[in-house]
């Protein structure tokens, strides 16, 4: 049995409801449906009942949450106290970043950790906030630094920022549209995955100004946006660093926020790699 079975039963029964499991642990419904029937598989029990408004639990579903959320809970105490009996600061920690080189200094936290903590072995890695979401929460990585913030109660997140956001189209394509938002709600958009934060800000984006636009193209990853809109494939909202490109504009409207964040489980909270890479983190934010 594996414990993030166990978390994403729990998740659907607080969010009542496969999508508002996956949109709380940022995964797709089709993991969080495959978490569930692995359990049932596992145990031969039904957990839920599904209807079209939903799931509600079964049973023996009911009588088994009990021993879910106290399961949990004893890992996670597990996990505390064993952190508390560690005394060096030390061993391998991988951290994820989403957001751009322009909001986070890497050289400068890789410097400064070497030479105040150098017993631990940092890696890093690139990638989009959903996916460092769901490897935090399968332990495949430590700690992440995201756009947007999660309510899931799994995760520790601390404010760091924000980004500014601001809508980006092809350079060429400066002399030959109007950029008001009644003309590019005609043109094609590039959009982003369905759990990226920038897909909630461009949607709301939309319905303020009563367009919709074409979408044919979608990436989570900023980069591929960025390379894109340079290619003249569509308009994307990116972070602002970006478009300083010479291949891309940015039309005179309103930019939105986006935060930042620094993102960890919060049954590690009190190991200390984790508070020694947060303190540093949030030291160099400030």
């Amino acid at each position: 049995m594996d414990l993030y079975h166990l978390r994403t039963f729990v998740a659907v029964i607080d969010c009542g409801s496969i999508s508002g499991a996956a949109r709380r642990l940022a995964r797709t419904p089709s993991s969080v449906s495959s978490h569930v029937k692995a359990l049932e598989h596992e145990f031969q029990v039904e957990l839920f009942e599904r209807t079209s408004r939903g799931v509600s639990l079964t049973h023996a579903g009911a009588r088994l949450e009990t021993y879910a959320r106290k399961t949990l809970q004893a890992a996670d105490d597990f996990a505390v106290q064993a952190a508390s009996r560690r005394q060096a600061v030390a061993g391998k920690m991988k951290l994820a970043l989403s957001v751009s080189d322009a909001l986070f200094d890497l050289p400068a936290f890789a410097l400064k950790m070497r030479k105040r903590y150098p017993a631990i072995g940092l890696k890093f890695a690139r990638s989009e906030t959903a996916r460092i979401l769901d490897g935090i929460i399968k332990d495949e990585l430590d700690i992440g630094i995201v756009y947007g913030q999660s309510d899931d109660p799994e995760l520790r997140a601390h404010r760091l920022g924000h980004a500014q956001l601001v809508v980006c189209i092809p350079a060429h394509w400066a002399d030959k549209i109007d950029t008001s938002w009644n003309a590019l709600g005609d043109l094609p958009w590039i959009n982003t995955g369905d759990y990226c934060p920038f897909q909630d800000l461009l949607d709301n984006m939309f319905l303020t100004h009563n367009i919709q636009p074409p979408q044919y193209i979608r990436s989570d990853d900023e980069r591929t946006r960025l390379q894109l809109v340079c290619g003249g494939l569509g308009i994307s909202l990116l972070e602002q660093s970006e478009a300083k490109h010479p291949d891309v504009l940015a039309p005179d409207l309103t930019p939105v926020c986006c935060s930042i964040s620094l993102v960890y489980r919060a049954r590690r909270q009190h190991e200390p790699m984790i508070r020694a890479v947060r303190e540093m983190i949030t030291s160099l934010s400030h």
